[in-house]
């Protein structure tokens, strides 16, 4: 086990190997010292579509560029 803080992804990396291996959602949370509904909520969109990147996102699209966002700050 690594020491310091897990990003997101290698958090939800280990959630998801975990939970193949028999091990339940209580043991996980337990193990990596999160909530059970975070485990929860890391499972449920990889059995229903099979994987572990992000899905994309609905709604309006951006109208300002990464380049203005740039010149803003």
């Amino acid at each position: 086990m690594t020491t310091g803080i897990l990003t997101w992804k290698q958090l939800k990396e280990r959630i998801i190997d975990a939970f193949p291996n028999g091990e339940r959602q209580v043991a996980i949370s337990r193990r990596i010292a999160i909530s059970r509904y975070t485990v929860c909520r890391v499972l449920k969109p990889c059995q229903e579509h099979g994987y572990l990147e992000h899905m994309p996102k609905c709604g309006r699209p951006r109208k300002i560029t990464q380049l203005m966002d740039r010149r803003i700050k």
